[in-house]
């Protein structure tokens, strides 16, 4: 039996660990295995040897800071003597610039030695002109005949272009980490492919206050090469823009960069990206895919037009979710479910018979609905020796299906799988009476005033509308 290094919260099918003052937390749908203790702890167990490694690294790297920061400190009062006057026959400080750096400065060196970190670099906390005027007299004490005084001198300017101001590699670097968990596996890899084309462009040793409204702007002209040679997707280089702007706002949120540029202020920056049209499968299309596709398949291509799911959906399905007596599902979008919003609503789908009956037949009545023969689920998305891994047996499984129809059916063509949730939204969004339901059927926010503070909507006519749906695909 495998030990559990973490402790197991039955109602939240979650493992938590408390370390160092702080609560770590991790759910069975992140680790991507079977919600129960014993599908999962093996997985817990490796996730928390990475984020204890991650933890300890940090701690490492945090007391080495302030132990640097500290020594930092010390040099500075060393070779800024707290009183005026000519240490070293150069013109030394006033009484107001010798309170103004030092104040700032013990009440650091007190923070470190209270709390063992540094929240910013020695130098960045002493006010203007003040800190200006104090590299400029280091810079006179260059001639400075003391041979003490000029060795701290040296360490000094070492120290102030040192790691703490470090390359534009070693900030995208913490960034990353700091959402690494924090956002999906499919997230992260956007973000860590949208930097690594900024970092490629603009140098992964590019100081980062380097950056200006100058760099920026060469850099969409750059990505907007890109997309004309049809390199990338329209599509692609806005993400990516938006990206590298939400990067420089985490890095001045963080006292990284003192100031933005200003040209992220107004639209210079935005690449604009064509809505894209919506297309919805053929007519046939849909009922040629339920004749041929094997149980499972079948099953997921129906529930994915019965309540309009997308694969995470069908994955993260959980048997308490079903009413296996009514033929019900009630439950958020997986997409939406950590929101704190309370406009997204949950959703009771009615479902049609056979998708009833077949969910009936191959799921299972705890945990997860549907599971590979494996235990693990249908999707998911994990982190495999540090870099975004994923798996989607359903995708897999309509690719398999639509590579055999192309080779037996005649004229049979490749539609994406997203298509179905289109196309069942289209259909009812075409209907007089039922369309008012179609934001509800997708599971997404209410738009409007009425249905966001005075309308529930009727459950039974939700009822009828999904019913009149199946109709449409020749199903009632």
């Amino acid at each position: 039996m495998v030990k559990p290094l973490m402790s197991w919260v039955e109602n939240e099918k979650r493992w938590q660990k408390w370390y160092c003052g702080k609560n770590y937390a991790v759910s069975c749908r992140r680790l991507g295995v079977s919600p129960t203790k014993m599908g999962s702890v093996k997985a817990a167990n490796e996730w928390w040897r990475q984020k204890q490694a991650e933890l300890d690294e940090e701690k490492q790297k945090t007391q080495a800071e302030a132990l640097r920061a500290k020594e930092l400190i010390t040099e500075i009062l060393t070779i800024e003597p707290p009183h005026p006057g000519q240490p070293f026959s150069v013109p030394g400080p006033t009484h107001d610039e010798i309170e103004a750096v030092h104040k700032p400065l013990w009440a650091l060196q007190k923070e470190i030695e209270e709390t063992g970190r540094v929240s910013k670099f020695p130098l960045d906390a002493i006010p203007e002109p003040y800190r200006t005027r104090l590299l400029e007299r280091l810079e006179q004490r260059k001639l400075a005949t003391d041979q003490a005084e000029r060795e701290i001198y040296q360490r000094l300017q070492r120290r102030f272009a040192g790691p703490e101001r470090g390359g534009l590699g070693i900030h995208v670097t913490a960034f990353l980490k700091y959402k690494k968990g924090a956002v999906s596996v499919g997230r992260y890899s956007a973000l860590q492919l949208a930097l690594d084309s900024f970092k490629r462009f603009s140098g992964e040793s590019a100081a980062l206050k380097a950056i200006n409204g100058e760099t920026l702007l060469e850099y969409r002209k750059h990505l907007v090469e890109r997309v004309r040679s049809k390199e990338i997707s329209p599509y692609t280089g806005r993400d990516f823009m938006e990206i590298v702007k939400q990067f420089l706002n985490w890095a001045y949120d963080t006292d990284r960069l003192e100031q933005l540029p200003k040209v992220m202020r107004g639209k210079q920056l935005n690449i604009s990206a064509p809505t894209k049209k919506i297309r919805v499968f053929p007519e046939g299309y849909f009922t040629t895919l339920l004749g041929h596709a094997p149980e499972r398949l079948k099953l997921c291509l129906l529930l994915m037009a019965n309540c309009a799911f997308q694969q995470q959906d069908i994955a993260d399905l959980q048997a308490e979710e079903v009413d296996w007596t009514e033929g019900y599902i009630e439950r958020k979008r997986s997409k939406l479910e950590d929101s704190e919003s309370e406009e997204i609503p949950t959703v009771r789908w009615k479902l049609w018979e056979t998708t009833f009956e077949l969910l009936k037949k191959l799921g299972s009545r705890q945990g997860l609905v549907l599971l590979n023969k494996d235990g693990t689920p249908l999707k998911r998305q994990w982190f495999k020796d540090g870099k975004p891994a994923k798996s989607d047996c359903i995708k897999n499984d309509y690719n398999r299906l639509c590579d055999k129809l192309a080779q037996t059916v005649e004229g049979f063509q490749k539609h994406p799988l997203k298509q179905i949730r289109k196309t069942s939204s289209t259909l009812l969004a075409g209907h007089e009476v039922y369309g008012r339901y179609t934001t509800y059927f997708l599971g997404n926010s209410p738009r409007s005033i009425t249905e966001r503070h005075y309308a529930i909507p009727s459950q039974v006519l939700f009822d009828k509308a999904i019913a009149w749906l199946g109709g449409q695909y020749g199903i009632l």
